[in-house]
C-alpha cells in the first residue's frame, strides 16, 4: 500500500497521539512517578468528604497539572488552539472532580458517578434542535448515525 499525499504523519494523527500519551502514562505508572489520584471518602457531610483536608485539593491540583502538561504536548503536535484546549480541559476536569465528590456521598447511593456521567452526556444532546430530515435519515446533529 502506498502512502497517500493527504495522509497526515503519525505524530499529527489524533488517534496515534492518544496512544503515545497513553503509553507514556503507563510507563510513568510502572516507574512509580505518576502522582496519586485524589482520594475522596464516603461522606454524609461535606467536611467528611476530604479525609486528608487541604492535601486532597493539592493532590488534585498536581494531578491536573500532570495531565495538562502531558496532553498539552500532544496538543502542540496536533496544532490545537491551546488556550481553548486548556480551558476545555479545566472544565472537564472540574466537572469530573465534582462527579467524584457526588459519587462519594452515602445518603443517596443511586446518585453516583454513573448517573452524573449519564446526565452530562444526555443534556448537551437534548439542547440541539433536530430537523425532520435528520430524523428521517436517522442521524443526529453531532453526526452520529443510528
Amino acid at each position: 500500500m502506498s502512502k497517500s499525499a493527504s495522509q497526515k504523519p503519525v505524530w499529527q494523527n489524533e488517534d496515534w497521539m492518544a496512544c503515545f500519551i497513553g503509553w507514556f502514562i503507563l510507563l510513568l505508572a510502572i516507574w512509580g512517578v505518576l502522582p496519586q489520584a485524589p482520594k475522596i471518602a464516603k461522606w454524609t457531610s461535606m467536611g467528611a468528604a476530604f479525609p486528608q483536608g487541604a492535601d486532597t485539593l493539592m493532590t488534585t491540583l498536581i494531578f491536573f497539572i500532570t495531565i495538562g502538561v502531558l496532553t498539552f504536548i500532544g496538543g502542540i503536535f496536533l496544532k490545537f488552539d491551546l488556550r481553548k484546549y486548556l480551558a476545555g480541559l479545566l472544565v472537564i476536569f472540574v466537572l469530573s472532580f465534582i462527579a467524584l465528590i457526588i459519587a462519594g456521598q452515602k445518603k443517596y447511593p443511586l446518585l453516583g458517578h454513573r448517573i452524573c456521567a449519564l446526565g452530562a452526556d444526555i443534556w448537551p444532546d437534548n439542547q440541539q434542535p433536530i430537523s425532520g430530515t435528520q430524523i428521517s435519515s436517522g442521524s443526529r446533529p453531532d453526526g452520529i448515525l443510528y
